[in-house]
C-alpha cells in the first residue's frame, strides 16, 4: 500500500498553490482533499 501511495518519496516537487512540498505529500494532496485551500467548517456546513 505504501508505494501505491509514494509513502516513502520525499523529492521536494512545486505543488501549485503551495510551493515546494515532498513528493509523498504532493500525492495525498492530489488524490484527495487533504489540501484543499477552502476553509472546511465551510465545506461541511455546505453539506448539512
Amino acid at each position: 500500500m505504501a508505494g501505491a501511495f509514494s509513502s516513502d518519496e520525499v523529492t521536494p516537487v512545486s505543488l501549485p498553490g503551495y510551493g515546494e512540498v515532498p513528493a509523498n505529500v504532493a500525492k495525498i494532496c492530489q488524490l484527495t482533499w487533504g489540501c484543499t485551500m477552502q476553509d472546511p467548517t465551510r465545506i461541511r456546513s455546505a453539506t448539512r
